[in-house]
């Protein structure tokens, strides 16, 4: 999504989370409600297996 983007400006202020993934199932995208969600920026996420992202959201849930 280009940064500068109509599109990304409204994902980004939209209040349900979206998470745009490539064909490996690698993030390219995370709106504000997603990274609030996952508890990870986009800018940290970029490229990362969901799976990986996922997994650690809930160890961190599971350490509270």
């Amino acid at each position: 999504v280009p940064q500068d983007s109509v599109h990304k400006r409204l994902l980004d202020h939209l209040k349900t989370g979206v998470v745009l993934l490539d064909n490996r199932l690698r993030l390219l995208y995370l709106n504000t409600a997603a990274e609030s969600l996952l508890g990870v920026s986009d800018r940290k996420a970029n490229q990362l297996f969901i799976g990986d992202v996922i997994f650690k959201a809930e160890e961190d849930i599971s350490d509270m």
